[in-house]
């Protein structure tokens, strides 16, 4: 409501993140977890599937969002 974030809240926060990377539930986040979410943000915005980023597609991803 204020804008500031308790204890509380932060701690809820983190460990709503933590479980969305924990992706197969064993309670620990391994590297590939970690870049899951990374990874797909890249095949989303590479909208001609070359592997590699234009300026144009980043431009266009920050449009968008």
């Amino acid at each position: 409501e204020n804008g500031e974030i308790s204890y509380e809240e932060f701690n809820t926060s983190a460990l709503e993140r933590f479980t969305l990377l924990d992706i197969n539930g064993d309670g620990i986040v391994t590297g590939e977890e970690f870049m899951n979410p990374i990874l797909e943000r890249f095949k989303n915005m590479d909208l001609n599937t070359d592997d590699v980023l234009s300026k144009k597609e980043i431009r266009k991803a920050r449009w968008e969002n």
